[in-house]
């Protein structure tokens, strides 16, 4: 029975634990931050190299620190190398490559470094969030011209069209 258990936790895993490959940052780098990336599976055989991702060209090679099961990624049930590329401070788009032990290439998908990478994109996506949680529909607009006070019919209603849905 204990195996069955072992296997419907193991069959429970979301994917991505157990996919190989590289895990950046999403929204970038700042430029002049700190910057690390994971690599998830066997050992890395050789240095990473930061990739230019419009040129092709190696911008910064790297090397890397195996991760104990002391660190943060230890529940990943892959062996992890952390890649400190924080000496790259050239704003662009860029890609990490490398081997593993057996010479399987990896890649990781592209990333940016930038001045303010969280600032811009997250201000325009929160932005765009507050546009669209707008209550602005017609039936919302009719009924919020209208609305009562809780409790308390005798004050009247108020008229509270505009602003957000919530």
């Amino acid at each position: 029975m204990r195996w069955k258990n072992s296997l419907l936790n193991l069959l429970a895993l979301p994917a991505i634990l157990l996919a190989a490959g590289f895990r950046i940052n999403q929204v970038g780098y700042s430029a002049q931050g700190p910057k690390f990336a994971i690599f998830a599976e066997t050992y890395i055989s050789g240095a990473c190299e930061v990739v230019d991702a419009t040129t092709d060209e190696v911008a910064h090679t790297i090397e890397y620190a195996f991760l104990d099961a002391t660190e943060d990624w230890s529940a990943l049930p892959l062996p992890t190398s952390r890649i400190d590329f924080s000496e790259l401070t050239k704003a662009g788009s860029y890609y990490l490559r490398a081997k593993n032990m057996m010479g399987t290439p990896f890649q990781s998908e592209i990333f940016v470094i930038d001045d303010h990478p969280l600032f811009d994109q997250t201000l325009a996506l929160t932005l765009d969030y507050f546009y669209h949680s707008r209550a602005n529909h017609p039936h919302v607009w009719q009924r919020d011209s209208a609305v009562g006070f809780y409790n308390a019919p005798e004050k009247g209603t108020r008229d509270v069209r505009g602003g957000w849905y919530d």
